[in-house]
């Protein structure tokens, strides 16, 4: 048995992994309508922003799917980092070229470079990183930090070596 100055494993369980995972799968649903629609029905330079930081939150949502064990600051940074690589390929004109190719290509990769376009991505990124950590995304749910900033401990058994005095199993 661990000492009691060790602390229960704090590591998340597989139901709790499981509901980080559907709330994250939902904001993405949600995140993708409400794109759509500022896209479609918005207009100037706030709905722009608007769908620039619904882009980065979902791209955040997407890499903690992918990447679940990691912590929210370093989803939110490879997030803005993801965002931003693909706004400065539009400089490159390739995404232009995919678009024209394919329609919808223009909702991943957009068309031409806007430097405001980089701030709001930061903005969306930042608030989907926030959102999660107050909701329990991306720490423990996830199998990432623990409450108090710190990595989970998983006690772990005597091993019985030798000199221990006790034998090996005996736990």
């Amino acid at each position: 048995m661990a000492p009691a100055s060790v602390p229960a494993a704090t590591a998340a369980t597989p139901a709790a992994r499981g509901q980080g995972r559907r709330r994250l799968l939902v904001s993405g649903a949600v995140l993708v309508a409400v794109g759509l629609a500022v896209s479609t029905a918005g207009s100037g330079p706030l709905a722009d922003a608007l769908g620039d930081a619904l882009y980065a939150a979902l791209v955040w949502v997407l890499l903690a799917l992918v990447l679940p064990r990691w912590g929210a600051p370093a989803v939110t940074l490879t997030a803005i980092t993801v965002c931003w690589g693909i706004e400065l390929a539009q400089l490159t004109g390739l995404p232009a070229a995919a678009t024209a190719a394919w329609a919808p290509a223009r909702y991943v990769l957009g068309t031409t470079f806007t430097p405001s376009d980089l701030v709001a991505y930061a903005v969306g990124a930042v608030a989907a990183g926030v959102a999660a950590r107050g909701r329990g995304v991306g720490t423990t749910q996830l199998g990432g930090a623990a409450p108090g900033g710190g990595r989970a401990v998983t006690p772990r058994p005597p091993t019985g070596g030798p000199g221990s005095g006790s034998r090996r199993g005996d736990y």
